[in-house]
């Protein structure tokens, strides 16, 4: 059997990122060890009063010899090291990534911003994204060049509206076939069979998951407005 130790020998950065793990799990296995010394220690203690110190802690002592060379026996071994590479290794990315969160670990944002989209008209941001996903504000349609509502009905407003958040998806570096969920806002709900018309074209296959909404009023008195979910990885 072909073995694979030397494998990575040659891609830059690798053996830098093997120390660090090894470092890594070194110290885990030292804190490990240190644990069950004290929990021996106290062990001969306790029976030392009964059977007497000196055979308490010359078992106690042995075992912990055996406990030792079993976790050295382990750590030296190919098998061994390519395990803590592999666990602290992960962890490590995960970290780097901000998928891996705990008090000490925030989440990691962008704020995504393009000019081919309509600028923010609140305090708000085209899009975030956190964490792989891309979550684009709430899209009416609006001329990005003008900033004022598009003429037209339904269906053009629709459209720009796709067009807006299509564009600060790209801005993030996702397409439409990223998207995973979406959320529609009509003012009228008798719109919705032209809505899905243009809609619809958009994600020809695969569509997102969806909501739609009637509602009273929308900014600008558009009559339509969609936000968009959409995963980078």
């Amino acid at each position: 059997m072909i073995r694979k130790r030397n494998v990575e020998r040659d891609v830059p950065g690798t053996n830098d990122r093997r120390r660090r793990v090894l470092r890594a799990g070194t110290f885990q296995i030292l804190w490990a060890l240190l644990l069950v010394y004290i929990i021996l220690f106290g062990i001969a203690l306790r029976f030392g009063r009964e059977v007497g110190y000196a055979p308490s802690l010359l078992v106690c002592g042995g075992v912990a010899a055996l406990v030792t060379v079993a976790f050295l026996a382990v750590y030296l071994t190919d098998r061994g090291s390519a395990y803590l590479i592999d666990h602290y290794g992960k962890i490590a990315e995960r970290q780097k990534q901000g998928t891996l969160r705990g008090k000490d670990q925030p989440v990691m944002k962008k704020i995504i911003r393009t000019n081919d989209a309509p600028q923010a008209i609140g305090p708000y941001s085209q899009a975030v994204e956190a964490n792989g996903f891309v979550f684009v504000s709430g899209q009416i349609p609006l001329d990005p060049k003008t900033g004022y509502l598009i003429p037209g009905g339904i269906r053009e407003q629709v459209k720009q509206v796709m067009e807006n958040g299509k564009a600060i998806l790209a801005a993030a570096g996702c397409g439409m076939d990223r998207v995973v969920k979406t959320t529609i806002y009509l003012r009228n709900i008798g719109d919705f069979a032209a809505v899905n018309e243009v809609y619809g074209s958009y994600f020809p296959a695969e569509p997102p998951a969806r909501a739609t909404v009637e509602v009273s009023r929308l900014p600008k008195e558009a009559e339509v407005e969609i936000d968009f979910v959409a995963v980078k990885a």
